[in-house]
């Protein structure tokens, strides 16, 4: 049996070439050992086409709780939104993405 999560969620919203889009990031525990409570955390990535891409920062068997602060401080420091950035154009290139429609 396995044990997963949601430590954090957050759409993010970025430019490039004056096009918008739209990247949902989720932050997930998944439980590697019980008990006590122990897993690993990575981020998943969901462009708007719903092709996932994950970011995994640590790879260490943490807690929940430490799991959680990591999480948090990924996305507070901006580590998360850099990511974001740094893969957005591979994503426009292979079609993960595509900008938001203006209103």
């Amino acid at each position: 049996m396995s044990l997963s999560y949601i430590l954090l969620e957050k759409d993010f919203e970025t430019s490039r070439d004056g096009l918008t889009y739209k990247v949902k990031a989720t932050a997930v525990f998944l439980v590697h050992q019980l008990p006590p409570e122990v897993g690993k955390w990575h981020v998943n990535f969901d462009v708007r086409t719903g092709q996932l891409t994950a970011y995994a920062p640590d790879q260490r068997l943490i807690s929940k709780a430490a799991a959680q602060r990591a999480a948090e401080q990924a996305f507070d420091s901006g580590e998360v939104e850099q990511f974001i950035e740094a893969n957005l154009k591979t994503w426009i290139i292979i079609g993960a993405i595509h900008p938001v429609r203006s209103r």
